[in-house]
């Protein structure tokens, strides 16, 4: 005879109740009792109901009788504790002796033990009290389970999209774990790239290797490194200014084991502090310059050596104010430049023609990104730049009120995107250089 669907429907709803015995008689008695009320599961001794529990999840109640040959209740209960502990455990016993009962009731953590012989309506409200519990159990640990699921997706969340470099680093200097910040400050595609790119953090990070075990030093006397500052190589290998916010990791016996923290990139912190700086720097220098040539020498001078660039000059109105003439003001950090130097001093600009003339009559500033790409009207020195490798250049006006007193060109053989934020820093100090000329009441000369 088939079940009905209602059946079926009422079977899935009921909580299982598996019952052990090794007589069947019992077993047979106990099904009696709770077949309207549960899923009633069954098994001759322990071994077979852990075999049973293996396959069968989510038993809400286990009432076991004590005296079973091979293993008694007590002991079976034990092991379903350590493995099932939201199943309620109860024993059937006809055991005299309630004292070593009372212990191995213990040792499994038994919900309740009933005397043989018991009363069938005391046994059903204590099976019907230990389901319910079950249920509650189920409801607290569906909780804390979603309260996890949820803890740790909300993690990985934060851990993703970090507005800092995250990692976890073995102290020979290998990455153990780094989110999506950290491979993109390195510039790596992603965090497994630099997991399994970068084996020695000292020589493939650091800028100064030994940067590293200054790092290390620290923390094997303290457990924390704070604000530690560095600077470190991108993958294309451009540096950059990070810094570190680390603790130890250590084993049970306080072995340093590795560290854990996180990183910043400063690099545009350290970049306005070091023009903040060179601004302060060069308006003293300025201020004290002898004459207007002197002042240009100087400015020209520490904007290519903070910069980079490979060369700076000048250009300045001649005496009736009708073209530029090249300035004796100039500046180069390398060889082959002389034959360019000598082709400038032989040329003039009126207003409007050429790079240094474009920028007096515009009186603002102007790049040429790529010399290569200009024809020779719009840069009249296309050929000897591109001879000696100069390859980019900026001219920015140099204004005393509303005149311009000099251009100041500077030309690069190797020009990089971060060039193009310079702009600001040397128009603040061509405007600083006029604010001091004009408080001299210096004239061009």
């Amino acid at each position: 005879m088939h079940s009905s669907p209602e059946n079926k429907l009422t079977s899935k709803l009921k909580s299982k109740l598996l019952i052990v015995d090794d007589e069947e008689d019992n077993l047979d008695l106990l099904q009696r009792i709770f077949y309207r009320s549960h899923h009633i599961l069954r098994a001759k001794n322990g071994f077979e109901a852990l075999a049973l529990l293996a396959t069968e999840p989510d038993v809400a109640v286990i009432v076991s009788d004590q005296r079973m040959p091979m293993m008694s209740g007590t002991e079976f209960l034990s092991q379903v504790a350590e493995s099932y502990p939201d199943t309620l455990r109860i024993i059937l016993t006809a055991h005299t002796d309630v004292r070593d009962l009372v212990e191995a009731i213990n040792q499994s953590q038994v919900f309740k033990y009933i005397t043989k012989p018991y009363k069938v309506e005391e046994l059903e409200e204590i099976v019907k009290q230990a389901t319910e519990i079950h249920k509650l159990l189920q409801l607290r640990t569906s909780k804390l389970r979603n309260d996890l699921v949820s803890a740790e997706a909300k993690y990985k969340s934060i851990f993703e999209n970090a507005i800092e470099g995250i990692f976890q680093t073995t102290i020979d200097g290998r990455y153990l774990i780094a989110n999506s910040m950290l491979a993109q400050i390195y510039g790596y595609p992603s965090a497994e790239s630099l997991i399994s790119n970068v084996t020695n953090i000292a020589n493939q990070i650091y800028v100064n290797p030994l940067r590293r075990q200054e790092f290390i030093n620290i923390l094997l006397t303290h457990d924390t490194v704070s604000n530690f500052e560095s600077q470190v190589y991108r993958r294309d290998g451009t540096k950059i200014w990070i810094s570190e916010n680390v603790h130890a990791i250590r084993e049970i016996d306080g072995t340093l084991a590795g560290f854990e923290g996180t990183v910043q990139d400063i690099s545009q912190r350290k970049r306005a502090e070091a023009e903040s700086q060179l601004l302060q720097c060069l308006t003293l220098e300025i201020s004290a310059a002898s004459d207007f040539q002197t002042a240009l020498e100087i400015a020209l001078t520490k904007i290519c050596q903070f910069t980079g660039w490979d060369y700076g000059e000048a250009w300045i109105p001649s005496g009736n104010g009708q073209i530029l003439i090249c300035s004796p003001a100039w500046y180069s950090s390398i060889e082959g430049l002389e034959e360019f130097r000598q082709f400038s001093e032989r040329i003039s600009f009126p207003a409007g023609l050429g790079f240094p003339g474009r920028v007096w009559e515009n009186q603002r500033p102007e790049w040429i990104w790529d010399i290569s790409l200009e024809s020779e009207s719009h840069f009249l020195r296309k050929y000897p730049a591109l001879e000696c490798g100069l390859r980019s250049g900026l001219a920015i006006p140099v204004s005393a009120d509303t005149n311009v007193v000099a251009i100041m060109a500077f030309f690069t053989r190797s020009p990089n995107d971060r060039d193009q934020q310079l702009v600001g820093l040397i128009g603040a100090i061509a405007m600083q250089l006029g604010v001091v000329l004009k408080r001299k009441g210096r004239t061009r000369r």
